[in-house]
């Protein structure tokens, strides 16, 4: 997993972390001993390493079976793995109810700037309500002034190579092996509907 965040949006966060501080801590925007933690604690999978550089993010991890990464919300997963007919089926679907799982693992939740910034599960922002927010937070800021029609056109995509043949990738383009999620980064910040994705294969 990678993550790299515009300037206009580290300074935004270090201008909060300094009205929140003594003024004696180093501002990082990550924090990697919070991230080992939350995923020690909430996961499954083995965190392999973390690399911070200013604001960029790499996190390594490694599984068996990706149905098992959260040890939370079995009833309702954000991610499932099962076979039917020599078929494997990996699907994936981040809604209100089980988002809390998710952004335990990555430490999130105890991140209070960042978690009013990403999904409320409680009452979901509409579309326009997120860009109205980014907007307001960014203006001053160098580049700010484009921070809501940036955020309208960022799109997260998900490679998920299979070892096998692919037979069906709802949402998705396939090439041989691989599937290719382009899912808009809107979706995943305000949760207003689920975001569903999944891959068969043999």
């Amino acid at each position: 997993v990678r993550v790299d965040l515009n300037s206009y949006f580290t300074d935004y966060l270090m201008d909060l972390s300094d009205a929140g501080s003594s003024g004696n801590e180093e501002f990082s925007v990550f924090n990697r001993e919070m991230i080992e933690n939350s995923f020690i604690q909430h996961s499954n999978a083995d965190l392999t390493d973390v690399r911070i550089n200013g604001s960029r993010l790499e996190v390594d991890f490694r599984f068996n079976n990706p149905g098992e990464i959260l040890k939370e919300n079995k009833l309702n997963p954000v991610i499932k793995y099962s076979r039917r007919g020599g078929i494997s089926i990996l699907s994936f679907n981040l809604n209100t109810e089980n988002y809390r799982a998710l952004s335990r693992m990555t430490g999130l939740d105890d991140n209070p700037v960042l978690s009013a910034l990403t999904p409320q599960p409680e009452k979901p922002y509409t579309n326009d309500e997120y860009l109205d927010m980014v907007d307001f937070a960014f203006s001053d800021y160098e580049g700010g002034e484009k921070a809501a029609l940036t955020t309208a056109k960022a799109v997260i995509e998900i490679t998920v190579k299979t070892g096998g043949k692919i037979v069906k990738a709802d949402n998705g383009t396939v090439t041989g092996d691989t599937a290719v999620f382009k899912i808009p980064l809107l979706k995943f910040l305000t949760l207003s509907s689920p975001v569903v994705f999944s891959v068969e294969y043999m």
